[in-house]
């Protein structure tokens, strides 16, 4: 588990980090794309390391699923940033929105799964869960839900 003044840290940095590369996205593109990419590592591996004491076997599917679409985002984006002109030659120049689609699945369960340890760090007694939207397949959209009531 990271200490807080380093979690603290980190966030102070990403901040700043995003603040200039949404500076130079308007002097340089290129160099904006490079280094928001880059911002997903140390998410990444901050995900990872707070989730060596959970248990939960549905936080473990959410992680390894987004990382596998960070990797396959990455695997797009890559392949359509410095081989473009053979994807086009073949008649596929789609990469690009691939790529979109994979970033906002990464994203999205990484949101989840943020949330859902943050619940359990926070307040464990309010107990809350992983769940997907439809229930009946077992699988589909995932949520945090409380479990536990607050008492008035």
């Amino acid at each position: 588990v990271l200490p807080a003044l380093a979690i603290r840290k980190l966030v102070q940095a990403m901040v700043v980090v995003g603040l200039l590369t949404t500076l130079l996205a308007f002097i340089k593109p290129i160099v904006n794309s490079f280094v928001l990419l880059s911002i997903s590592i140390p998410i990444a591996v901050i995900l990872c390391i707070e989730m060596q004491r959970c248990r939960d076997r549905r936080a473990w599917r959410l992680l390894w699923t987004s990382l596998f679409l960070l990797v396959m985002a990455l695997a797009a984006w890559l392949s359509d940033k410095f081989c473009c002109s053979l994807w086009q030659s073949l008649g596929f120049p789609y990469l690009h929105s691939i790529w979109h689609l994979l970033i906002l699945g990464c994203s999205y369960l990484a949101s989840v799964l943020c949330a859902y340890l943050h619940a359990l760090q926070e307040t464990p007694h309010l107990k809350p869960c992983i769940v997907f939207w439809p229930s009946w397949l077992g699988s589909g959209v995932p949520y945090v839900q409380i479990v536990e009531s607050i008492a008035p």
